[in-house]
């Protein structure tokens, strides 16, 4: 996973700055584009979204802070990495350049190594965001696209992946299931209305114990009281062998 080649966007009032690291950069290829014009920065973005951004704080009519939190309120840009400039090393400084939504801190004068090794790094990172970014988006499609319900939790048992499918059988909107205790909340009581203790609870067992369990027989309870005979399989997630981080 190689970022040279990537695009980066330089913002600084400070032309000797702009001229400085265009050149640190250009010379292990990245391809910079300068910007001397704080409040030009979202027509720019949007009309050529670049990979990472370098903004200095100190600029007139609109501050890197403010560019910032423009282009984090924004769906379109939100996600592009933001490494802030700035001869400032205040830690109030740091802190708030963190709070608006920058992932570093660079301090001026600049050190040509450092620079590229902080670069280097974060656009790994956004390479590695969007691949598991992208490759959530499709196990969601493919867990939508089946036929029967699924339901991921975690290992406190609550919900943290449910499909259309299984939403539409319990009754319940996305947002009213997820982060809930799913056995408090849709499998809470046997056949005759006595409680079902998480200790007799299969998914309970599964999520202690590991391994894998297939049920029969059990009962579930829909958002509006109704009950319904279910069969199911659950299976453990662990972390690469180690203990168990939830169940599916």
């Amino acid at each position: 996973m190689n970022p040279v080649g990537k695009n980066i966007l330089v913002v600084d009032d400070t032309p000797v700055n702009l001229d400085l690291l265009r050149k640190i950069l250009t010379r292990h290829d990245y391809h910079v584009r300068p910007l001397i014009d704080s409040t030009m920065v979202m027509r720019s973005v949007l009309l050529e979204p670049p990979d990472l951004i370098l903004l200095d704080i100190k600029m007139p009519v609109m501050n890197g802070y403010e560019v910032c939190a423009q282009l984090k309120a924004d769906p379109r840009t939100c996600a592009i990495p933001i490494l802030f400039i700035s001869a400032l090393q205040d830690t109030e400084d740091k802190v708030r350049a963190f709070e608006v939504g920058g992932v570093d801190y660079l301090t001026k004068p600049f050190e040509a190594q450092e620079v590229l090794a902080r670069v280097r790094t974060h656009l790994r990172l956004d390479q590695l965001q969007r691949s598991l970014r992208a490759s959530n988006d499709y196990l969601h499609t493919l867990i939508d696209s089946v036929g029967e319900g699924i339901i991921g939790l975690d290992g406190e048992g609550r919900v943290r992946l449910i499909n259309q499918v299984a939403l539409e059988e319990l009754g319940y909107a996305q947002e009213e299931i997820l982060g809930h205790d799913l056995h408090q909340l849709v499998h809470h009581s046997y056949a005759d209305g006595q409680p079902y203790p998480t200790s007799a609870c299969p998914i309970r067992q599964t999520i202690l114990e590991g391994g894998r369990r297939s049920v029969q027989d059990d009962l579930l309870f829909r958002k509006d009281g109704s009950p319904f005979a279910v069969e199911y399989t659950v299976a453990s997630m662990d972390g690469r062998g180690e203990e168990v981080q939830g169940v599916m």
